[in-house]
């Protein structure tokens, strides 16, 4: 039960609401932040790679669990390494570099 105006009154009858349902809505980029965390938890099943061919690239690993890329780009090469969190320990768990110049994995 709430007091409003001096009166009391039931919540769900004078529609208000909790204010940390709104939480979203006043910090900039929260809301898309959570969509992304349903999307990737709504997706998360990851079949194991066993080299399968897909069209003209080949499935050689998979990982279940949380991560993110690291790209360093120079002038010759760009190196991009996927480094895994999961557990809350961070360890490399692939690493390509292609050479700029050629467009070849080095």
């Amino acid at each position: 039960m709430l007091g409003v105006r001096d009166l009391i009154a039931c919540r769900i009858c004078h529609r208000l609401d909790y204010a940390s349902r709104h939480l979203h809505r006043s910090v900039p980029g929260v809301h898309r932040v959570m969509r992304w965390r349903r999307m990737i938890h709504a997706a998360s099943i990851v079949t194991d790679a066993h080299r399968q061919q897909m069209d003209d690239t080949v499935f050689e690993k998979s990982m279940k669990g949380y991560g993110y890329l690291m790209t360093t780009a120079e002038a010759r090469q760009l190196t991009i390494e996927m480094l895994e969190t999961t557990g809350g320990i961070k360890q490399s768990f692939d690493t390509v570099t292609v050479n700029i110049a050629n467009h070849r994995l080095v």
